[in-house]
């Protein structure tokens, strides 16, 4: 019980930020292109923000575990090359394919890794779950910006490179990189703007999202959504938490690596596809869907574990 409860205080302001932007949208708040037009600033500014945020801030040193730490990036890397191999192969059209992927590899890890593995185990314990996210987070990033421009640019691999260096999201999280190893120091009043700033990035992709969705549209996309949903909820973490398992990954950072795997696909994954000239609308329905039903199966996944004696 305490899992599902955890499930929806995690899912519940996703919900509602959601249903605002819908409420929004049908009350003629806010018009469809208004809701385009606040989504492209939540990519070339938010963001942005957001992702050198977290990587500038980071703390790397306390409660490192480079076993699990690499296994966490091999297995992203391997798991993302199948699901763009995989989408490739079943949706021809690229708009399609990348949006599909990166369902089935990205993951809502930043929101539910600390608040998770805290419930579990206790704030102390968090540390590794801190590590992974700083790291894995970017990673995410920067591979759902080569999926997209590679679908932008229809395979071309020069304007393939030539987008991934221009975008505002690599280009957040270099600078992040280089300030973050430089020790170059912010002042105190101007991490706060870039903190508030960063915080805003989710709630607002979240409300243009319900600001441009439409129920209908589930029944346009049946294989898309059956793949993905069950791909990022079922069988993506039944092979990597059975991999770590065998690995004799346990506590904390096996929760750690569950969450990373198991919860639903990144909000912002929605705001990239539209701004990136990817199926938005899929994209969409994918986030709204995986976030409601991760509220079992992350029950289950935790309960699973808990039974096994393995947390």
């Amino acid at each position: 019980m305490s899992s599902i409860i955890l499930g929806l205080e995690v899912i519940f302001p996703i919900v509602v930020y959601i249903g605002l932007g819908y409420l929004f949208q049908r009350l003629h708040w806010a018009s469809e292109t208004t809701f385009r037009q606040m989504n492209g600033i939540t990519f070339k500014i938010l963001i942005p923000l957001m992702l050198f945020y977290n990587v500038f801030a980071s703390d790397l040193s306390s409660s490192f575990d480079g076993g699990v730490l690499v296994f966490s990036i091999v297995f992203v890397l391997v798991i993302f090359a199948l699901s763009w191999a995989l989408a490739r192969k079943l949706f021809p059209d690229p708009k399609t394919s990348s949006v599909v992927a990166q369902g089935l590899y990205r993951s809502s890890f930043v929101l539910f890794g600390m608040q998770i593995t805290a419930s579990i185990y206790g704030v102390g314990q968090t540390g590794m779950a801190a590590i992974l996210i700083a790291i894995i987070i970017p990673i995410f990033n920067i591979l759902a910006v080569i999926l997209f421009e590679n679908a932008k640019a229809n395979g071309n691999i020069k304007g393939t490179l030539k987008g991934i260096v221009t975008n505002p999201l690599i280009i957040a999280l270099a600078i992040g990189v280089v300030m973050n190893l430089l020790r170059v120091p912010i002042p105190d009043i101007g991490m706060r703007v870039i903190r508030t700033c960063a915080e805003m990035a989710t709630p607002i992709a979240l409300m243009c999202l319900g600001g441009t969705f439409a129920f209908s549209n589930i029944k346009k996309y049946p294989k898309e959504l059956t793949l993905t949903v069950t791909g990022r909820l079922v069988v993506v973490p039944l092979i990597g938490v059975s991999i770590a398992i065998a690995l004799g990954i346990r506590g904390p950072n096996l929760v750690a690596i569950m969450v990373m795997l198991a919860s639903p696909q990144a909000p912002v994954g929605y705001t990239m596809a539209d701004q990136m000239g990817a199926n938005s609308e899929l994209s969409g329905l994918i986030v709204v869907l995986t976030s409601v039903f991760s509220i079992f199966t992350m029950f289950l996944w935790v309960a699973s574990l808990s039974a096994m004696g393995l947390l």
